[in-house]
């Protein structure tokens, strides 16, 4: 059996990197609650999506070193302090902008490598 797959382009390492992060479910429910409402913390996102709020931290952490969220207190004075988290949206709307760029303009990263036939059989 065969199927097709696109070979990666190196140059867009960083619509890779959006895509991959933004598979995640609570990823993208962090992320939507931080973009409409801003300025939440950790429990207050938990409770919004109903995950156990070490996951949201988890997804935060993420999200933060991707820049997509920013943090009001520095990471190395959070110890015990209530942190307030927003999404930068300058850089959220920069992203999109990217992976829309990618996905919908004809270019030579789309005709160079074409589709490739993968074969799943062993």
């Amino acid at each position: 059996m065969s199927r097709y797959a696109y070979v990666p382009d190196p140059e867009n390492d960083a619509v890779q990197s959006v895509i991959d992060e933004l598979t995640s479910p609570l990823t993208r429910a962090v992320l939507r609650q931080l973009t409409v409402h801003g300025g939440l913390m950790s429990g207050q996102l938990a409770l919004a999506t109903g995950a156990h709020q070490q996951s949201v931290l988890h997804v935060l952490g993420r999200l933060e070193r991707h820049g997509l969220v920013r943090a009001d207190q520095p990471r190395e004075s959070r110890q015990g302090r209530r942190v307030r988290y927003s999404a930068d949206v300058e850089k959220v709307d920069r992203m999109l902008a990217t992976l829309r760029r990618y996905l919908l303009a004809p270019g030579p990263a789309a005709s160079a490598h074409g589709p490739v036939q993968v074969s799943t059989s062993a």
